[in-house]
Parts: structure tokens; C-alpha cells; sequence
């Protein structure tokens, strides 16, 4: 699609000086600065307060003076309030001669004052987040050096500006942060247009000229991806400054996120034999609709956006993006199956839309005012800039008049002025239009919601005729490891099964964190802004995979293989657009290494197969078929990969077969320490050895104590004493059985008993038996070791981030391996996945550490093994998402807790967050074994 931009578009938005010497004259474009953050240009400047102020530097153009070292970072606040002063020096080409020249500035924060060659080039800018332009050409000189200044106030001298763009929950900037160039073109020239292009093939187009044309007519043509014109040329007679353009084309390929086909239109103005000027126009044909009491429709077809909330954002460079930067926001999204995205909290750069166009999302546009917002005045010509740079993007789905009150509704009426496709107008957060836009709503909340109705503010249930759509534009606020996919599996089955639904957008995508260059760390403004379910350099966090599994648009709805699997799975199509033909199927029966593998740990793939999927239309399920071996059962593990039509994945699906159950056998088949195991005691210990493993039961506790292999000491011990609850020892015994020693403890509390099983073959088996404590969110046993010791864990079983009890999709059944980190998600280190926390699915796995390796193989299949202890945010910074685990070096847990979100207890968020019944008792086994 960027080679059809290039090829086809001699397209002013694509940048560069086009070629005057083209037989049609075109609008040239000269960049006074780069058009990106990685190609910046060096312009003067000075900063009036903080960091370098008074002292005449240079800037990299465009950028965020703040994040280049100059002035003070701001979040959510007007003060600190600085200015900047830019200089620049150019030429222009003397073949300009004759044209209209322009200066643009695609954006600034925020109030501008610019000066060409000593003279005011026009009216005061305000608004930080939008496109504007002076005309220049009595100002500029040709063939010879301009001096340009530019006098940036941070904060604006209008209050609406300040209170709608200034004063909301993010980060502050100022500086010239997007680029600057300079347009020529004929004085007589098509100035913009405007298009209503349908899936019925009907094309619609304003066309307004920059000066009133006598005579004349606007000559257009259609052209498709590969540059061949569809359909005939059309003549329109110019009729004043406003021209509409009008043609219908038979069997148009349609756009929308799924097929995202776009067309251009060259449209020239022509007076008799001479083409005056000409441009190309990208665009899409797809018809939109807001069908009142039902859903949103695009071409016919109900579509549901999942989605998320973008802020543009990069970690060293604030607000100014790199076209790489801006690629990869599309591919992460389109990556975890979402397909729309939410303009957070203003209109983003033009090149994120004309990805969006390309690569399929739809898109909600947002004029800024973050719960206060503009003036009318102000407002007004900030929503024409918009609108006037945003209007042909077929993937503009809706506009957004502020958020979360922070509309004008006196500019309600505007958008439909300037956007001849009539784009419905959203109010995110309240009910507008026939849809509720509500953020943040409970699981409750949300089941109201779901049945059309509104909530008021006294939080009663209140119907609505016709039904409102659900479309939250908020919800699932993330904060820290909490929200995203946390809560997210109950959340979106409920609303999916609303007859009103629309979609929803996760807050947020992104953690909004900045690095300092002073002291390089990175600041996320305590609990304000590390709320994405990407790390601030975009590291996927483990909400990104439990979204791509719940967003997949094909999904395999079965939890388990049976036994008498006879290699058919069902297949649900949630594409709006897509039969599953289009898309392919992989699926391998694979087997896992063992532990102690002297070799690196590696998966034996023992059969696969590669295909098409079946017919099956959208909005329905149907059947897979898969061809299996006989011996599939000896497998270990069944995984089913699914590819869209251009081959990404949309999901691998994972199941454990019978074959795994080996890796439990394990303790009961080696051999390599077949020698006699004896007792002794001491005063404080019971002592068993076997071969060089020494174990020591403390006489007091009857926990494990001491252990020592070969003469080495494992800091590993005290345990297994309960995660939640007490226990006095009442008795501890030993006796020998079958060669092997059986130590047994009973107890009085919680903990009920404890049998360890030392093998002559260096294993041991520890099995327990006890009851839960209530209202408690985890449930287990637990041992101590130190961290400072550990370098890294190998593990067969879901991976390879760590889970709760209401996000447990996204991981793969597999092996795993990864080095010790101390991440704190959202808040530090910033290494994914964490090292510590609990794991489901476990099979085995071995601690690395600097006294030896320690492997454990949990025999009951309902554990969870948890690794340490993760660390958390200072206590003052914790909201609803706050967790707490045992703190333990290794424990087995039968019940872990759920995580909630910024503003929402788990429990609030559906079923999955809710404290777990008690069982009448709890009965697990591990074996361990230390060293090889």
C-alpha cells in the first residue's frame, strides 16, 4: 500500500518538492524542518524559565523543548509557564516566482506568534494540537536568505485553550513539536476537497478553490491501487469558490478495517486546453451508519470496535513521533486483534491516519477539551482546522467533541458543516446520538447498559426508547499490572451478548512515560500515566496477549481435549467481513523436554499439518476438522495456530493431551542415587540423607529447614508453612518404607498434615493436606528462598507471563525460560515478562540460582506455582488494582487472587474477581529435587 502512496500520489501530504517541470502544475512542498523526530533540523533557540533558560541553543525542529533539555516538565498543570523563541534562516527557489506561497505549521504548543523577515505573518495561533497557515507571499523573498522567527507561548492567553488542552491527565509540553514547511502553488488552485464516497459506489466531492475562478471546469478520475483509472473521466463546470464533483462507479471494492481498499481521485482544474492545477486525493468508498436501537453498521454489516485509547507519545520525545514510531502503534494494535482506536484526547499527526487508512483501524477523532472545554470562539476555528486536515480518511469512523465534559455543545452542529459524509458526533462518557459512551462502569453498571438502558445520577436503572448502543469509549482503565486484560474475559462476554452493542476502548495503550535527560530515568508521574497495556517503550506487558486471545475475530471455543477426541473443534467467525476460507490453520502435536535435560531445553514436534480453513461465514461458527495420528494421545501438546488472510496470527490455541502426564512420573523412574537413605536425629532436627542430600526437619515446626547436596548448602526451607492461616505441630514421626523415609507431620490449625517422602533416587515428595482460610485471595503453602540467589527459571506450562485469577488467557502451553528481573509493572525496570508472581499450568520447573538448581514437579495438577514475591509500588500509589501475595522463594497455591483495575475493585469487574467459595479441604503434592 506505501509503494500505491508513492507511485500514484503526487500528493503534497507526502512531503518533498515535487517537480515543477510536471506537465500539470501541482502544489511543491519545501520542509523548513525534518518531518520527523529522526530527521529533526537544527533551528535557534532560547528558553525563557527552567532547565538552559536565557541562553541562546539550538533545537532539534520538531520536538518537545522539555524532552531536548531546555524548560521544565509539566503534567496536568499550567504552571511551570514558559516561552520559546525559535530562528531559522532559508531560501526559497527563485521557480516560485508568481505562486501563492504558504507557511504551515502542523502543530505547536501552543500560543504562536510567527515573523517572516522582520513582519508579523498574520494572527496570533492558539490550540496546540492543529494545523494552521499563513500566506506568505508578500512576505517571502525568492533566491536569497529568509529569517524566520517563531515566539511560542507554553501556555495559552486564553483560558478555554488552557482549561480544554492544559489542565488534562497527561503530560504538558511546549515547542514546535510537529514539522514546518512551505507550500506553492498557482494563484488560482484547488485549495481542499471534501469527499462522500459510498459503498454503492457513489462518489461525492466539495471542491473549493483558493480564489473565485470565471469559467473553467474541474476534470476528475478515479484510480485505483495500482494506479489503472476505474471508470470514466468526469467534467464538472467550476461554479464560484465551492464546486461539488460527482460520479458513480460499478463494483467498487469497499473499505472498512478487515479490507482496507482505498482509491485516489486526481482532480484537475482546467480553463479551456490548460490545466491550472491539479491533486490527488486519497479516499475510500464505505458507508457508515448509526442504526438508532440496534448497532453501527459499515457497508451493511454490523461491525464492533475493539479497540483502544492512543495517546502520541515516545518515551524520549514526547509528543513528536517518528514515522516508525506511528507504524508500530498500528502494528502492536492490529497485532492483538484490536480493529479501532480512540484519539486520546486530540486529533493525532496526519501520518497516523493515512496508516490507519492503509493497514485497517477505525478511527475516533477527538477535538481536545479533556473535561473542560473551549470557548465557542477558540473551539470553532480549532474544530475547522481539524476537520478541514481529517475529513477524507475513510478510517474516521466518528468525531469526538471533547471528553468527559469537556464539549462545547454550541460546536455539535460544526462537524456536519464541514464533513459532507455527516459523521455521527460523540460525547465520550455520556449517552449522545444513540450511544453511550460511558467510561469506567462496573460489571453491574455494564449489564444495565448492556440492555440499552442509562444510568442516572443517582445511579438508577433507566430505560430508553430507542435502546441507547453500549459503546464505552473508556473501560478497563490499566494501572500498573491491573485492568487491560485483567477482568477483561467477563467484561467483553457480557457486552458481545448485548443486542445494543457497539464496542469498547481500553484505557490505555500506552504508559505514558517520559525520560528525563538530565538523569535518564523514566518518570510516570507516580500513578498518573503508567496505564498502558504497553511499557513506555512500547514492551508488551501480559494484558497485550490476554487481548489478543479474547479480541481474536476466529475463535476455538474449547477449554480441554477429551479423551475420545476425535480431532473436530468448533470455530466461531467474529469477522464483520471476512469468511474463514480466507484464513489458514497450522496445528502441531508436540512433545515437551524433560527436566534435567542435559541439553538445551528444545520442543520435538512429532506431526503438523498447514491449511485452509472451512467456509464459514461471518457472525457464524461451524466445524474444524483435524487430521491426528493414532498415537496422538502419546503427544504432550496440541497447538492450533490461526493466520489471517495476510498470515499474522490472530491466536495459538494450546492444549495439554494425556502424554504430559509423564513428566510426573518422573520422581518415581530415576534412578541415578540408588543408595539406602538413613535417619538420625539432633536435639533441634530430624536428619535424612540420601546419597549426598542431607534434608533437616526442624523438631518445633516440623518445616523443612536445611538442606544440603554434596556438601552444599540450598537456602531453601522453612516450610511448607500455610500462605494464609496457622498451624501448631503436634506430632513429627519418621520411618523407613520401601527404601525410601517417610517423615510425617500432623497438625492443630489450619495446616492439618505434611508427609515427606525421601527417595533413594534424590527426589522428594512433599504432599499436605489443609484447610482454607476465608475471604483470603490466595490459598496454599509456602517456602523461603532468597532472590538475591536466583538467576533465572525454566518451566514447562502456560508462559510465559505470569497470571491472575481473572486474566488467565494469553499464555501458551510450552517451554519457557527466563532471567531474574525486578520489574514492578508500569513503575520500573520495564522488562517483560516479570520474573516473579504466579504460574498456571505448571509441569515442572528448575530455579537457576548461584547454590545449584532446585526443580520442582507439581503432581496435583491444580496448582499454581508462584516464584517469589513481586514488588510493589510505594503503598501512597496503590488504587483499586492493589493485589497482595504470600511472601514466599517458592509456593503452591490452589487459590490466587484477582487484580483489579485503576477505579474498580476485582470483585466489581465480574465473576472472575471474585473471592473463590471455600473447599472443605485443600490436599496438594510436590516433588523437588536439588541439584542434578
Amino acid at each position: 500500500m506505501k509503494h500505491f502512496l508513492i507511485s500514484m500520489l503526487a500528493l503534497v501530504s507526502l512531503g518533498g518538492v515535487i517537480n515543477a517541470a510536471q506537465s500539470a502544475p501541482v502544489t511543491e512542498r519545501l520542509y523548513l524542518s525534518g518531518k520527523y523526530r529522526t530527521d529533526a533540523v537544527p533551528w535557534e533557540f532560547r528558553c525563557s524559565a527552567g532547565a538552559k533558560a536565557g541562553e541562546w541553543s539550538t533545537i532539534s525542529v520538531p520536538s518537545n523543548w522539555e524532552t531536548q533539555g531546555f524548560g521544565t516538565f509539566s503534567y496536568g498543570s499550567l504552571t511551570p509557564s514558559e516561552k520559546g523563541e525559535y530562528r531559522h534562516r532559508f531560501t526559497v527557489p527563485s521557480s516560485w516566482q508568481g505562486r501563492r506561497i504558504s507557511l504551515v505549521f502542523d502543530g505547536v504548543m501552543t500560543d504562536t506568534a510567527v515573523f517572516l523577515n522582520g513582519k508579523s505573518a498574520g494572527p496570533l495561533h492558539q490550540g496546540g494540537f492543529y494545523r494552521f497557515r499563513y500566506d506568505v507571499t508578500n512576505l517571502v523573498q525568492l533566491g536569497v536568505e529568509n529569517r524566520l522567527e517563531v515566539q511560542v507561548d507554553e501556555t495559552s492567553a486564553d483560558a478555554g485553550v488552557n482549561r480544554a488542552e492544559r489542565t488534562g491527565d497527561y503530560w504538558n509540553f511546549g515547542g514546535i513539536y510537529r514539522p514546518v514547511w512551505l507550500e506553492a502553488e498557482p494563484n488560482q488552485a484547488i485549495d481542499r476537497i471534501a469527499i462522500d464516497a459510498r459503498a454503492d459506489g457513489s462518489f461525492n466531492a466539495d471542491t473549493f478553490l483558493s480564489a473565485e475562478v470565471k469559467g473553467g471546469s474541474l476534470v476528475a478520475r478515479i484510480l485505483a491501487a495500482d494506479g489503472t483509472q476505474v471508470g470514466p473521466t468526469f467534467t464538472t463546470p467550476v461554479s464560484g469558490q465551492k464546486t461539488r464533483v460527482q460520479t458513480r462507479l460499478a463494483d467498487v471494492k469497499c473499505w472498512s478495517a478487515e479490507t482496507p481498499h482505498l482509491y485516489a481521485v486526481e482532480l484537475s482544474l482546467v480553463d479551456g486546453d490548460q490545466v491550472m492545477h491539479q491533486i490527488t486525493q486519497r479516499f475510500g468508498f464505505r458507508t457508515i451508519e448509526v442504526r438508532l436501537g440496534d448497532g453501527i453498521y459499515l457497508n451493511g454489516s454490523r461491525i464492533v470496535l475493539q479497540g483502544a485509547n492512543r495517546h502520541c507519545i515516545n518515551v524520549e520525545s514526547g509528543r513528536c513521533l517518528s514515522e516508525a514510531d506511528q507504524i508500530e502503534d498500528v502494528r502492536l494494535m492490529k497485532g492483538m486483534n484490536m480493529n479501532a482506536v480512540r484519539c486520546s484526547h486530540y486529533p493525532p499527526d496526519e501520518r497516523f491516519l493515512e496508516l490507519c487508512d492503509e493497514m485497517g483501524l477505525y478511527v475516533l477523532d477527538e477535538l481536545a477539551g479533556w473535561q473542560k472545554a473551549y470557548d465557542t470562539k477558540v473551539g470553532r476555528l480549532l474544530l475547522v482546522e481539524m476537520l478541514k486536515r481529517d475529513v477524507n480518511h475513510p478510517s474516521i469512523l466518528f468525531w469526538d467533541n471533547g471528553n468527559e465534559g469537556g464539549w462545547n455543545r454550541s460546536l455539535d452542529g460544526d462537524f456536519a458543516k464541514w464533513d459532507p459524509q455527516n459523521r455521527t458526533v460523540l460525547h465520550p462518557w455520556e449517552p449522545f446520538n444513540g450511544i453511550n459512551t460511558a467510561h469506567y462502569r462496573t460489571f453491574q453498571q455494564a449489564f444495565i447498559m448492556c440492555q440499552g438502558m442509562k444510568i442516572t445520577e443517582q445511579g438508577n436503572a433507566q430505560p430508553v426508547t430507542p435502546p441507547l448502543i453500549y459503546m464505552p469509549t473508556e473501560f478497563q482503565h490499566g494501572l500498573y499490572d491491573g485492568g487491560a486484560g485483567a477482568g477483561l474475559e467477563n467484561m467483553w462476554t457480557l457486552m458481545r451478548a448485548s443486542p445494543f452493542f457497539g464496542g469498547g476502548f481500553i484505557w490505555a495503550l500506552l504508559d505514558e512515560g517520559i525520560k528525563h535527560p538530565d538523569t535518564g530515568k523514566i518518570d510516570v508521574c507516580g500513578n498518573a500515566a503508567p496505564d498502558g497495556i504497553l511499557g513506555p517503550r512500547r514492551e508488551k506487558e501480559a494484558s497485550y496477549y490476554s487481548i489478543k486471545e479474547i479480541w481474536s475475530p476466529l475463535v476455538i471455543p474449547e477449554r480441554a481435549i477429551p479423551e475420545n477426541f476425535d480431532g473436530i473443534l468448533s470455530l466461531e467467525n467474529r469477522y464483520s467481513f471476512t469468511n474463514a476460507s480466507a484464513c489458514r490453520i497450522a496445528w502441531q502435536l508436540k512433545r515437551m523436554p524433560l527436566p534435567l535435560a542435559e541439553t538445551e531445553l528444545k520442543e520435538e514436534v512429532v506431526a503438523s499439518a498447514r491449511g485452509r480453513l472451512p467456509s464459514i461465514a461471518p457472525g457464524t461458527t461451524g466445524k474444524i476438522g483435524l487430521r491426528l495420528p493414532a498415537n496422538w494421545r502419546e503427544a504432550d501438546v496440541l497447538a492450533i495456530r490461526i493466520e489471517d488472510p495476510s498470515g499474522q496470527e490472530l491466536w495459538t490455541w494450546t492444549w495439554p493431551l494425556p502424554g504430559l502426564k509423564r513428566i510426573q512420573s518422573i520422581p518415581l523412574t530415576t534412578s541415578d542415587h540408588a543408595v539406602q537413605v538413613v535417619m538420625n536425629e539432633t536435639s533441634s532436627a530430624l536428619v535424612v540423607q540420601t546419597g549426598d542430600l542431607v534434608l533437616s526437619f526442624e523438631k518445633s515446626t516440623g518445616n523443612l529447614s536445611k538442606v544440603t547436596r554434596a556438601g552444599r548448602e540450598f537456602s531453601f526451607g522453612n516450610g511448607p508453612r500455610l500462605a494464609a492461616g496457622g498451624a501448631k505441630l503436634i506430632s513429627l514421626e519418621s520411618r523407613p518404607e520401601g527404601g525410601d523415609v517417610l517423615v510425617s507431620a500432623l497438625y492443630e490449625g489450619s495446616l492439618r498434615k505434611v508427609d515427606w517422602r525421601v527417595r533413594m533416587n534424590g527426589w522428594v515428595d512433599c504432599s499436605y493436606e489443609y484447610t482454607g482460610i476465608k475471604d483470603s485471595g490466595y490459598q496454599g503453602v509456602c517456602f523461603d528462598y532468597p532472590a538475591d540467589k536466583v538467576r533465572a527459571k525454566s518451566w514447562v506450562g502456560n508462559g510465559p507471563y505470569r497470571v491472575w485469577q481473572n486474566r488467565m488467557r494469553g499464555g501458551s502451553v510450552g517451554t519457557w525460560r527466563n532471567a531474574y528481573n525486578d520489574t514492578i509493572t508500569g513503575w520500573s525496570g520495564w522488562e517483560y515478562p516479570e520474573f516473579k508472581g504466579c504460574f498456571s499450568g505448571v509441569r515442572w520447573l528448575t530455579l537457576d540460582t548461584t547454590e545449584g538448581e532446585i526443580t520442582v514437579i507439581p503432581i496435583s495438577d491444580d496448582l499454581y506455582v508462584q516464584v517469589l514475591t513481586p514488588d510493589s509500588v510505594p503503598e501512597q500509589l496503590r488504587m483499586k488494582e492493589a493485589v497482595s501475595l504470600p511472601q514466599t522463594g517458592l509456593a503452591f497455591l490452589h487459590v490466587i487472587p484477582p487484580i483489579g483495575d485503576k477505579f474498580h475493585r476485582p470483585e466489581q469487574n465480574g465473576p472472575q474477581g471474585q473471592i473463590l467459595p471455600l473447599k472443605p479441604n485443600y490436599t496438594g503434592k510436590i516433588s523437588l529435587r536439588f541439584g542434578r
